[in-house]
């Protein structure tokens, strides 16, 4: 980490167009493929408000496999871009730092055409006060803390990392199916339910 040189991220004009933005978003492979929130500076500058003790360029860690550094800014830019609120980027960036722990074998990850992808399980008193869903259809719509979370981690590896998933119609498509999993999940611990229900 010593090592890591400082990136500056290049600032783009986009016309005021939520599909123009969105399209140049998703042609240069930054998108998950569906619609982003533009992270324009206003946006980024709130969504660091939710992490107001550290700076937008502390290091969070090196993401493989292209070994591109997560400083608090591009993982507070990858969030907006999910459509998280400021009280969402902790949890994001706790993911992140768990999925860098060399045992989780992120590099490996990153580069298969498996389906396996982050699960992220959340607990304590956040659980309420984001409102997440930890109960039933923990996994389906309608859950905006859980949804954009996962959403937040998996952009964060795709853009950060430059593991992009590349569009199928391309050349450089890999020659392999994806599963719907492949995107990060976010819920919190079932032990919480349980002792909530009792």
């Amino acid at each position: 980490m010593d090592k890591a040189e400082l990136v500056k991220l290049k600032m783009v004009e986009l016309p005021d167009s939520l599909d123009a933005i969105n399209d140049h978003f998703y042609q240069q492979g930054w998108t998950d493929g569906l619609p982003i929130v533009p992270p324009t500076p206003e946006r980024v500058a709130k969504m660091l408000d939710g992490l107001p003790w550290r700076t937008a360029d502390d290091i969070i860690g090196v993401v493989p496999p292209a070994m591109g550094v997560a400083r608090l800014h591009s993982v507070a830019v990858n969030a907006v871009m999910a459509g998280c609120r400021p009280e969402y980027l902790p949890v994001v960036v706790a993911a992140l730092q768990a999925v860098l722990e060399t045992k989780y074998g992120l590099a490996h990850r990153q580069t298969t055409t498996h389906a396996g992808a982050p699960l992220i399980i959340v607990n304590g008193p956040c659980v309420e006060r984001l409102g997440l869903n930890y109960g039933n259809g923990v996994f389906g719509p309608g859950w905006r803390a859980n949804a954009t979370i996962g959403r937040a981690l998996r952009l964060a590896l795709m853009n950060i990392s430059a593991s992009t998933l590349i569009p199928e119609n391309t050349p450089t498509a890999l020659p392999s199916t994806k599963r719907p999993i492949h995107g990060s999940r976010c819920m919190s611990s079932v032990g919480l339910a349980l002792g909530r229900a009792s």
